[in-house]
């Protein structure tokens, strides 16, 4: 009998931003799916937390030191093996400030870690995702990377363009067999919404406007990722998996 098209029995992943919230659910699902995780982001205490958890490898990181990210390949292929899934799943926020009152330190930290992150973590994983004759890559967006956000200037641009830089290297990777593909999550209830001072009111408003009649939660989002590592979505390539309840069917 065939392996279950969500089974990653063999697999080795790699998650960013795997120390708390979405990125900790992802690392927990992979690993119940059967592979073996290393899990990365800044906080040692929290990463090597999840990695406890799931009998996975800990790795304190930012996504936005190449050199460290590189030394991190290196770590897990030699402890592990090469990967073939890689989540890069490290994101900011941005505080709510209207686009003429946004400092540019705000603007490029934003962009360092959600899109530049991406770009670095997937550069350095390339190489191993060749070397295993290919794999996937998912990058964790945002609805908001598919439409505007008044207030959240910085932290939309992110997100839009880690979408399309996803879609540009799903194109130039898929003759190596590594498929890339974008999931993006609604409000998504982590402890994230504890630096938002409206927390109680984005909880109400997306509930309300939610079809479903829930906020995501992590596990929605593992799912989906999930799926896009598994040998049951081979042909899904350079596509952005909204999983939001239907948060987005409704107009603005």
């Amino acid at each position: 009998m065939s392996q279950p098209a969500d089974r990653l029995d063999g697999q080795v992943a790699l998650v960013t931003g795997g120390g708390r919230g979405i990125g900790a659910g992802i690392a927990r699902e992979l690993a119940d799916a059967g592979a073996k995780v290393a899990v990365a982001a800044r906080s040692k205490d929290q990463v090597e937390e999840v990695a406890r958890e799931i009998g996975g490898l800990a790795v304190e990181l930012d996504v936005t030191d190449l050199g460290a990210l590189r030394a991190m390949a290196d770590e897990v292929e030699t402890a592990v093996a090469a990967t073939n899934a890689v989540v890069a799943s490290a994101g900011v926020a941005q505080p709510r400030c209207d686009a003429s009152e946004l400092d540019l330190a705000t603007w490029q930290h934003v962009l360092a870690v959600n899109m530049t992150g991406v770009f670095l973590t997937a550069q350095v994983a390339i190489p191993q995702l060749r070397r295993r004759g290919g794999g996937a890559i998912v990058v964790v967006s945002s609805v908001g990377g598919l439409r505007g956000s008044a207030g959240y200037s910085a932290y939309v641009a992110s997100k839009h363009g880690v979408i399309g830089l996803m879609r540009s290297l799903a194109n130039e990777l898929a003759v190596d067999g590594i498929r890339v593909n974008a999931v993006s999550g609604g409000v998504v209830e982590t402890e994230a919404l504890d630096h938002f001072p409206n927390k109680d009111e984005m909880i109400k408003m997306g509930t309300e406007r939610t079809p479903a009649g829930r906020l995501v939660q992590p596990d929605d989002i593992a799912n989906a990722v999930i799926w896009l590592c598994s040998p049951g979505a081979e042909m899904v390539r350079g596509q952005t998996l909204v999983v939001d309840g239907g948060f987005s069917l409704l107009a603005q």
